[in-house]
């Protein structure tokens, strides 16, 4: 999906707010499929209200992407190390920009929970953003499910769990 594209469904909705969400849906897509083509979800899983939108296709709007680790240790098939948020991220901005959007990307690593923020600007008056906040408490890769998303433009494989713990 091009700029062009999210602005046409944009055109779409009634009022200000119903825009920003048609929008905001449309960038966490596309970050998603990022996150799916860089191998993201072999070491993360989308819970919460993230994971409900996107795996059951709820028309809900969501304003972050909550995440937690399934793996944190370990080599992927390549022999690169696995958990690579920041890597993750700046493919989400290569991506996004690659769309014809002004995204800016940030992260930071605490204790418990490690955060990114996406930005974007010049689609909308005022300014479109999300966190993404992916919470390292490994949790038990046998208690999540695969999906196949098609949303807003994008198709995507998506690990994910409805209810864990937080």
């Amino acid at each position: 999906m091009m700029r062009e594209e999210i602005l046409e469904i944009a055109d779409l909705a009634e009022t200000p707010e119903a825009k920003l969400c048609a929008v905001r849906a449309c960038v966490q897509a596309a970050t998603l499929r990022s996150l799916h083509e860089q191998g993201a979800f072999q070491k993360l899983c989308l819970k919460g209200e993230s994971a409900r939108h996107f795996a059951s296709g709820t028309p809900d709007s969501i304003s972050d992407l909550e995440f937690g680790l399934v793996d944190k240790k370990g080599l992927q098939p390549s022999g690169k190390p696995g958990y690579k948020p920041e890597q993750w991220l700046f493919a989400v901005r290569r991506r996004l920009r690659f769309m014809g959007l002004d995204a800016r990307i940030a992260f930071a690593r605490k204790a418990s929970i490690h955060a990114g923020w996406v930005k974007v600007t010049g689609l909308l008056p005022e300014e479109l953003g999300f966190k993404i906040s992916i919470d390292i408490t490994p949790l038990a890769a046998e208690t999540t499910k695969v999906a196949l998303v098609d949303m807003a433009g994008e198709c995507f494989g998506i690990r994910y769990m409805i209810s864990c713990r937080s």
